[in-house]
């Protein structure tokens, strides 16, 4: 992550902070000392991050290795995590690539209604910043495409996006996810050994939602038998 000058040093003695320290501290063997501790900061501070006016994306294609199955993959635009190395640097950027407008949603859901495409997922940037319009989006998938699966990337902890009230609409983009892949992407525990994980680093969690907040904990997901399928 690029520097945190601008966070205080007071954010540490947040309960926030703590959470994501013993998350890191048990996800990141890779990571030096100093390096965990700004990456705790950033994730303590990150309920407070921005949600997008409006949704803007770069693009929408089809994908094998971004979730169970064939995918529709949505890049949105917008990310304030800011991960040193990211793959998709230019998409940081709040605005960049087309505001999403009902061209975008027939494409979208076109593709989606392919009957060998398995589900969508949501890439980033970071989708969370862009929730309430995500939500749109899935009722629309929920509505018209009712078999799909969600799936989401986020920088965001899992343990804090279930305990958010419920009226914030990052909580609520919870309810219409089935799997999440949570954490911001650590350089440092970068995962290129097995693309099948779905993780840009190995600190990152691939979470089944309802059954953690079901638990209210969370709750690894459990890949299906099929996917080591050809496409």
């Amino acid at each position: 992550m690029k520097s945190d000058t601008l966070l205080p040093h007071s954010i540490e003695e947040t309960p926030e902070y703590q959470l994501a320290w013993d998350v890191y501290e048990q996800t990141t063997s890779q990571t030096p000392y100093i390096r965990r501790q700004i990456i705790a900061r950033r994730s303590a501070a990150s309920l407070s991050f921005k949600q997008a006016g409006h949704l803007f994306t770069t693009r929408s294609e089809l994908t094998t290795i971004e979730g169970d199955g064939l995918r529709v993959n949505l890049f949105v635009s917008g990310c304030q995590f800011q991960c040193v190395n990211c793959f998709n640097e230019s998409s940081q950027k709040f605005g960049y690539g087309e505001r999403y407008s009902k061209k975008h949603e027939k494409v979208l859901l076109d593709k989606l209604s392919l009957p060998f495409v398995d589900g969508i997922t949501f890439v980033g940037g970071e989708p969370f910043q862009s929730a309430a319009h995500l939500i749109e989006i899935c009722r629309k998938i929920k509505e018209e495409c009712p078999d799909k699966s969600i799936w989401s990337y986020t920088g965001y902890l899992v343990e804090m996006l279930i305990h958010l009230d419920e009226e914030d609409p990052k909580r609520d983009l919870l309810n219409y996810i089935d799997v999440l892949i949570d954490g911001p992407f650590i350089d440092e525990e970068r995962d290129e050994a097995d693309l099948k994980t779905y993780r840009g680093s190995s600190n990152q969690r691939i979470i089944d939602v309802p059954a953690t907040l079901k638990e209210g904990q969370p709750v690894e997901y459990v890949r299906r038998e099929t996917d080591d399928k050809s496409y």
